[in-house]
């Protein structure tokens, strides 16, 4: 029997089984020496975005301290990072009541419940404002905001204090008054004159004590326009505030944006700024501005300018 045709194919079978071995080891080698190269570039790219990011993080601090603070608004850190397939982010945090804050809400005391026959309205709407002081003022400004604070506590106390003298006073008159007349419906003809006397007098003395509350009632009333001038001042210094470092940031993109080459073309520089937005509930709403980076390196080119790149932006609340 003839075996060399079945040796020669077995034989051919073995050298292709170890060809087919050699060539898929040197794809495997291949396919592992790409990813490594390719893990290898993209952490460059990380590393050069790391950079160019912390460069731009630093030109933007510098630049934002140009901007004048305010009591209540203040820039207290920068910081960036990169999502990759988005881009670059820039994230600007608001030391909002930065450092210390000396806010003390005083309670309004109770008013003294009054006579049912008694018809005298009493409202003193009186809020103690805010006071928000830095660390980096100095010890007379620091002093000088304390003493204010305590003077204004005191006389919205003072004036609290009055205002529940007034309402005990008008009880007494009112129920005084309304003991008198039962006893002018069950008395002798001749006791009739003394107690019409001494409710005339409690009549007197009654519109005496509604004068006093008038005033008083005038007074806090001024207080509360006085107070809501105050907040509406300080809401129209915060929003400029705000305003000027998103434009600070804005003019700094367009000078400097060219240097976030490692941020792709097709990608976008996004900034938040913490707490610069409107109040809502009893937090402030961040501000988010998108540019695309493309926009920006029109406007690093000056084929646009700042305005035109604020523009552009998509921006909203959260």
């Amino acid at each position: 029997m003839n075996t060399y045709p079945v040796f020669n194919t077995v034989k051919n079978s073995m050298k292709w089984v170890a060809k087919s071995k050699k060539g898929i080891c040197s794809t495997l080698l291949s396919s592992s020496i790409l990813l490594a190269v390719n893990a290898h570039a993209q952490q460059q790219d990380f590393d050069d975005m790391h950079k160019q990011l912390d460069i731009m993080n630093n030109i933007i601090q510098s630049a934002i301290k140009s901007v004048p603070k305010t009591m209540r608004s203040k820039i207290s850190s920068t910081n960036s990072l990169y999502l990759q397939g988005q881009g670059a982010v820039f994230t600007l945090t608001s030391g909002r009541y930065s450092s210390f804050d000396l806010r003390t809400v005083i309670p309004t005391a109770p008013v003294a419940p009054m006579s049912p026959d008694a018809h005298f309205s009493f409202n003193l709407h009186d809020e103690v404002d805010d006071f928000e002081i830095s660390f980096e003022s100095n010890e007379q400004d620091y002093e000088h905001a304390i003493e204010i604070f305590e003077q204004q506590r005191e006389h919205s106390r003072d004036i609290r204090s009055e205002q529940r003298e007034l309402a005990y006073e008008l009880r007494d008159i009112a129920r005084e008054s309304k003991d008198a007349q039962y006893q002018l419906r069950h008395v002798e003809e001749k006791e009739k004159k003394a107690l019409k006397a001494e409710l005339k007098k409690l009549e007197s003395k009654r519109v005496a004590v509604e004068k006093n509350k008038t005033l008083l009632d005038k007074k806090a009333k001024s207080m509360q326009v006085k107070q809501e001038k105050q907040q509406a001042i300080k809401a129209e210094q915060r929003n400029s505030y705000f305003d000027k470092i998103a434009s600070t940031v804005v003019d700094t993109l367009c000078m400097y944006g060219n240097g976030l080459k490692a941020v792709p073309k097709d990608e976008n520089v996004s900034l938040i700024i913490k707490t610069a937005g409107k109040k809502v509930g009893n937090r402030y709403q961040d501000l988010v501005f998108v540019f695309s980076k493309k926009d920006i390196n029109a406007c690093s080119n000056d084929k646009i300018d700042s305005k035109k790149l604020l523009a552009k932006a998509h921006n909203y609340s959260f």
